[in-house]
């Protein structure tokens, strides 16, 4: 019968995944040319980036991007990253306050998307049919910036072409800040709950609604990982901040995944 992995091969794993996700997060010594686009993009203090490494899809895809789901994620991973690098705990308390900060910043409902895509204005012709188109990017301000997958990496609006609308980012990131603010006071504060009141209101009311799943895949319907984050972050939030109107939601939601079963 077999012992198991090696203690130590897996403490050097996960030493290595800690490195790996801290590379990826506030990148602001990295940037980002795209040649097609016409684009330079450097990650502001806050952003996560789905993946550090550079690709054009050549076949990997770009992931040079800041998606709300993932960096949601990774803020779920820091208690692990920081027990598998102690060294490493202070970096780990700058980044989630700066996070906040930034991801306050890209769903500020007052912020609008510009009239018309800047980057009609450098994209080569082989690169123009992945633009986003301007209508989409004009009608960007209150509640709809919460209901973007990815921003770029700088804090500015995607402005290519990509999967929307998707509703799982603010729910994970509510819940994670939620449970990181129990042994963090960077997840916790005037701007953290702010943050998470704006999450759990926008995450109430989409809440069952059809959306694109984390494969962005179409049609928009509804999806089980969103259902899921949807009622993990309502009943989370319902139990910490006592809003009968969030337990509420937590159980249509609850009633939505059982019936997808």
């Amino acid at each position: 019968m077999s012992a198991g992995p090696d203690p130590g091969w897996v403490a050097a794993r996960r030493g290595a995944a800690a490195r790996a996700l801290r590379r990826a997060v506030s990148a602001t010594g990295l940037s980002r040319h795209r040649a097609g686009f016409g684009w330079t993009v450097v990650p502001a203090p806050g952003s996560i980036l789905a993946s550090a490494r550079v690709a054009s899809w050549d076949p990997e895809p770009d992931y040079f991007h800041h998606w709300t789901r993932d960096a949601a994620i990774a803020l779920a991973a820091i208690p692990e990253a920081m027990a598998a690098e102690p060294g490493a705990a202070g970096f780990w308390r700058q980044a989630v306050a700066d996070h906040v900060r930034f991801s306050l910043a890209i769903s500020d409902p007052d912020r609008r998307g510009p009239p018309v895509n800047p980057l009609k204005a450098t994209a080569t012709e082989a690169f123009r049919p992945y633009l986003r188109p301007d209508a989409e990017l004009a009608a960007l301000t209150g509640p709809a910036w919460l209901a973007e997958p990815r921003c770029a990496a700088d804090g500015g609006p995607d402005l290519e072409r990509w999967g929307r609308p998707q509703y799982d980012g603010p729910a994970l990131r509510a819940a994670a800040l939620m449970r990181l603010g129990a042994a963090m006071p960077e997840a916790r504060g005037e701007e953290a709950d702010r943050l998470i009141a704006r999450d759990l209101d926008f995450t109430l009311s989409v809440a069952g609604q059809p959306c694109l799943g984390p494969w962005e895949e179409e049609p928009a319907r509804r999806s089980g990982f969103t259902l899921i984050a949807q009622w993990d972050a309502l009943e989370l939030g319902a139990r910490r901040l006592g809003r009968a109107d969030l337990a509420g939601a937590a159980e249509t939601v609850a009633d939505l995944i059982a019936e997808a079963r």
